[in-house]
């Protein structure tokens, strides 16, 4: 337990400062889980203590973990060298619908842009089709597969010349 400065005595939890308690490392880990990705944004620039809490790589990381449970992020995304300009393109990864059993890899910043680049397209012109007065239009990522037997038969049956 904390202890009082003046009489050496064990301090109570809730008169502990704030500063005393964000600066223990599994309280910085924790902020992840009551905090989204944007509320970092706005801890880090409230005090010097929470300032230093929020440049922990490990709560950006559980954080942006958390709000893209459907992505394989990279640790290095949210260190401070690309924290920035991964922010920038979260908003496009947090209105993506990723198909059931499909995990989008971003491994580096340069497929962070890429996938953003390429959602952020197809979400335009859902949005466009839908001003324009659409009724069915939705991005979802995901991946195709083919059983091999079916495409083999697919294949033999379109290079046969007298099954058409």
């Amino acid at each position: 337990p904390a202890q009082s400065a003046a009489s050496g005595a064990p301090r109570e939890a809730s008169s502990m400062s704030f500063s005393i308690i964000i600066s223990r490392n599994p309280v910085r880990r924790s902020l992840a889980t009551f905090h989204t990705i944007e509320d970092l944004s706005r801890l880090q620039a409230v005090s010097v203590t929470t300032q230093s809490a929020c440049e922990d790589v490990d709560a950006w990381f559980e954080s942006a973990s958390m709000a893209l449970p459907k992505f394989k992020l990279c640790r290095e995304l949210l260190g401070t060298a690309s924290r920035g300009q991964f922010k920038a393109l979260l908003k496009t990864f947090i209105n993506a619908d990723v198909a059931e059993g499909c995990e989008v890899p971003l491994g580096t910043l340069d497929d962070a842009r890429k996938m953003a680049k390429v959602l952020g397209n197809a979400q335009r012109s859902v949005a466009g089709h839908h001003a324009r007065g659409g009724g069915f239009a939705h991005v979802v990522v995901g991946r195709l597969s083919f059983d091999r037997d079916t495409t083999n038969a697919a294949f033999e049956e379109a290079l046969d010349p007298g099954s058409g």
